[in-house]
């Protein structure tokens, strides 16, 4: 490769070149004060040496830069260099190397500098290799990058940023190597300087650069050292540059980087400058795993100007201070023993949520230490917060630190479920930035009195390991643990706890059936917090609420005034990212219910926006919300915009993780693919599901068996009714091996409900009763409506009675699921029925009557206007009129091709055709 192509060569600008008298040059020279001990390194724009200081008594490193030109164009150059170096003298930063002096020698210009001992960023990330966790990685670019940072504060902009320029070492991570440093306000015609494979594409294209240009490099550096490849893979220098002017960056491979990170680096990247983010400061918060890197420059700057007020305040890292090791609480919940159990019990699953585990607690650790000191810090060394701040600050990081307790540790013991629960558990570690947000915790409801403070705690702390417990355990023994909780917390009496709970009890109850009584209990929850002015719990039981009255009773009207007074509660507060997300997916469900569904695709689209803002869209929350809008894109029959949204969750993820979510999003996109006609797809990606949801909890999982009696009902709907029966046969199967003997369980007893609909489609009579009946058992279980026998399972026994020529029976059946609230096509297939149940008796006018209203009616589906049909027909041939009767059997006929499942219908139009060809 010719040397013009060397990408890794640092082109240094017009009046810099390194053209030194080396030989003038060696141990015991004298460079200034500075006595000459070693040469230790070289590079584009110099050549360093170690050298002593006599007057300070200490090693420094001395950079020696040349020049080019004669006369004027030297001079200018000595002046600009010596210029730049005064202004980083003037830069104390913990992230860049410290410069001490500045001058000239033999026509060079020399910086004696701080002495550092390490290895640069390049070398220690090739020793690393593959082994360096992508959090570590990104932790010491943060370092670096709050070095540039603070030299953009002061005007400078580096221009050579790259690994090579950065030491780490053991007191921390150091910029270095200023050598190309301009003021930000350098302009356009400079000759390109820099190393091009870092350089931005102004920066080759000699055009003006500023601190934009070095947030470009440190992405082109960072993103090489977290993919090992870099972004714009070049032979040459002209096809280097075709590349970044053009943006062609070559796609990441897959990797446990996060799709947050990824983003902030890609748009660092971007081609135009003003299209990357505004500052260094910006780009940092947006790659810190848990924002804290404003924290630690805080803690770092307040302990550093602390150390230089003479005798005021004294901060030694050896002696006793008032902030020191308080990050002992965090550590008992994270630590290395803990570390090491989680990774025994990950063990087998795949690489990258490990790894995406091991990051998060690790992020959260070092974040929650570091709130932790900054709080201290502000209030009792440098005094720019009072011990009521305080107070606010650590009480808001210890209910955080006890809900990441209460996903680690159940983790870390082995719980099952907390391993099969993990991808979406680790969403619900808590975010940190508001417990550094004085406005938001002061209007909040403030912490309990010292007297009680321990017995909240551990109230709430009980709480969230009981609600984390409810997602995948018993539901009945988590509704014990929480009412004897909600006993404490109503003695203690400190009214966030008594909602919370109220909340989480009142869903559980309403849940199991007793919908009447778990939305008092919400209420209760809700009524407490308004009064005692706790708006985030108050606004949480109004949404939920509001949820409950919609899914469960039908009341959207409720529902939205509900969510919109949790809006109003919520309005003086800066919402947290995750409050605004369930607004928009209350709204949308609600929406969605009320059969609004253009404003319920205006919020799915709004909360799909969020996610991809944050650069989160591939997180099983993120997959779960574009689930949530293919769905609504369905109903609106936009049917290949919800293809795109769905298959856009399903194909696009790239770090190996097949979450839970991805299971939901192929179900989703099945049961469209069913409606659309598409039964193979649909069969397709519902087997696809059940394997998700096999590897995530299990062959015996509900979610899981759910899958299979989907591919039931999708044959059953193509008209295979044996295939359909066997599904359903194997679903059962499973579930009777995983469900507890003598509880609830809806799906099984849908499953059963299922298998007997099957059975007497086929004319298999004689098990119809008895799924029917085990339905009912598995039923019992529940409370509330939800363990009593169900209207279709009322209407099936119906027909099997009808079928058995029980008239009396039938008609029983068919009145209790008639009289069933609300009307849906069940309580019309009953109706149905018991028009049948007529006719048969001869009560013909009654029958007419029954039947004629039925077909009128808006919510009668193809089935019960088919059978309505043949009833109408049958009535006709009685009247001896078959013209009219083969008219309705025709209509019949042209309905049932749209319910291939309905063969007993089907059945009912074939004898009915045989009484008229024998007229």
């Amino acid at each position: 490769m010719d040397s013009t192509d060397d990408l890794d060569l640092t082109l240094p600008p017009e009046g810099q070149a390194p053209r030194l008298d080396l030989d003038a040059i060696r141990r015991g020279s004298q460079v200034g004060r500075y006595t000459v001990v070693e040469r230790i390194g070289a590079g584009g724009m110099g050549v360093v040496f170690s050298a002593w200081d006599p007057k300070l008594d200490r090693r420094v490193a001395l950079k020696l830069v040349g020049g080019r030109g004669t006369g004027e164009a030297t001079a200018a150059a000595h002046a600009q260099l010596q210029d730049e170096a005064k202004a980083l003298a003037k830069l104390s930063h913990p992230n860049v190397v410290t410069v001490y002096d500045v001058g000239t020698v033999s026509g060079a210009v020399f910086i004696a500098m701080e002495y550092l001992q390490g290895q640069t960023l390049s070398a220690w990330r090739k020793a690393e290799g593959r082994d360096a966790p992508w959090a570590i990685v990104v932790q010491h670019y943060l370092d670096a990058g709050m070095g540039l940072a603070a030299a953009h504060a002061k005007g400078l902009v580096h221009r050579d940023f790259k690994p090579n320029n950065v030491m780490l070492t053991e007191g921390g991570v150091k910029v270095l190597d200023f050598g190309l440093a301009r003021p930000s306000a350098a302009v356009e015609g400079d000759q390109p300087a820099g190393t091009p494979k870092y350089m931005a594409p102004e920066q080759h294209l000699s055009l003006g650069v500023d601190a934009r240009s070095d947030q470009f490099s440190f992405c082109v550096a960072l993103y090489e050292a977290l993919y090992e490849q870099h972004p714009y893979a070049a032979d040459t220098m002209m096809e280097l540059l075709v590349k970044v002017q053009e943006g062609t960056i070559t796609p990441p491979p897959r990797s446990s980087v996060p799709p947050r990170v990824r983003a902030a680096i890609l748009r660092g990247l971007s081609t135009v400058p003003n299209e990357r983010f505004a500052s260094m400061d910006d780009l940092l918060g947006e790659l810190d795993p848990r924002r804290v890197a404003a924290v630690r420059r805080r803690i770092a700057f307040g302990l550093a100007a602390l150390a230089t007020v003479g005798g005021a305040v004294a901060i030694s890292t050896s002696g006793p201070t008032p902030c020191r090791d308080l990050d002992a609480p965090v550590r008992a919940v994270w630590n290395a023993d803990r570390q090491q159990a989680v990774r025994d019990v990950l063990e087998g699953v795949e690489p990258a949520l490990r790894a995406r585990a091991e990051a998060t607690f690790d992020a959260f650790a070092d974040a929650w230490a570091v709130q932790r000191t900054d709080a201290c810090v502000a209030a009792r060394i440098d005094g720019s917060q009072t011990e009521a701040a305080l107070e606010l600050r650590y009480h808001c990081l210890d209910r955080r630190l006890d809900t990441a307790a209460s996903i680690i540790t159940p983790l870390a013991d082995g719980v099952p479920e907390a391993k099969t629960k993990l991808g979406k558990a680790l969403e619900d570690v808590p975010d940190l930035d508001r417990c550094a947000d004085l406005d938001a915790l002061r209007a909040e409801y403030p912490p309990p009195d010292a007297d009680v403070r321990d017995e909240v705690r551990a109230i709430l702390a009980e709480r969230d390991r009981l609600h984390h417990t409810m997602q995948s355990g018993d539901v009945g023994e988590v509704q014990a643990g929480l009412e004897a909780l909600l006993e404490r917390a109503d003695a203690v009496g400190y009214p966030p706890a008594r909602a919370r709970i109220r909340r989480t009890l009142g869903s559980i109850v309403a849940f199991r059936g007793d919908r009447p009584a778990g939305i008092a209990m919400l209420e209760e929850g809700a009524a407490i917090a308004i009064a005692a002015g706790s708006r985030t719990d108050a606004a949480s039981n109004l949404l939920e609420i509001a949820r409950l009255r919609s899914s469960l009773l039908g009341d959207t009207e409720t529902a939205l005034l509900l969510t919109r007074l949790a809006e109003a509660t919520l309005e003086p507060l800066k919402l947290e990212r995750h409050v605004e997300r369930s607004l928009y997916r209350s709204r949308t469900a609600i929406y969605r219910t009320a059969d609004r569904l253009p404003e319920a695709e205006e919020n799915a689209r709004a909360r799909v926006a969020s996610f991809e803002a944050a650069g989160e869209l591939n997180t099983p929350s993120g997959i779960e919300a574009r689930a949530e809008l293919g769905q609504v894109l369905s109903a609106l029959e936009k049917w290949d915009q919800a293809e795109a949204v769905l298959s856009a969750a399903i194909d696009e993820q790239t770090d190996g993780i097949r979450y839970a979510a991805l299971g939901r999003a192929l179900t989703f996109r099945a049961r469209m693919r069913s409606t659309r006609g598409d039964l193979e797809g649909a069969v397709a990606d519902f087997e696809d599901a059940y394997d998700v949801f096999v590897q995530r909890y299990g062959p015996n999982h509900s979610n899981a068996l759910g899958r299979l009696g989907d591919v039931g009902i999708i044959l059953a709907g193509a008209g295979q009714h044996a295939r359909a029966r066997d599904k359903f046969a194997e679903s059962i199967a499973g579930y009777e091996g995983f469900a507890p003997a003598g509880s609830g369980n809806l799906a099984l007893a849908t499953m059963h409900e299922n298998h007997a609909w099957m059975d007497l489609q086929l004319g298999a009579i004689e098990g119809v009763e008895t799924s029917l009946d085990r339905a009912v058992n598995w039923r019992r279980g529940l409370t509330g409506e939800r363990g009593r026998e169900s209207t279709w399972s009322l209407s099936y026994r119906g027909r099997l009675a009808f079928a058995k020529g029980e008239l009396e029976q039938a008609r029983a059946h068919y009145t209790v699921a008639a009289g069933r609230t609300p009307e849906g096509r069940y309580t019309l297939a009953a109706r149905v029925g018991l028009g049948e149940v007529e006719l048969a008796e001869g009560k013909h006018a009654r029958a007419r009557e029954v039947f004629a209203a039925l077909l009128d009616h808006p919510k009668s589906d193809s089935a019960t206007k088919a059978r309505a049909n043949l009833g109408l027909a049958r009535l006709e041939l009685l009247r001896d009129q078959p013209d009219t009767a083969r008219l309705r059997l025709s209509n019949a006929r042209e309905l049932l091709e749209k319910v291939p499942v309905e063969l007993i219908a089907r059945r009912a139009a074939d004898a009915l055709e045989r009484d008229l060809d024998g007229t």
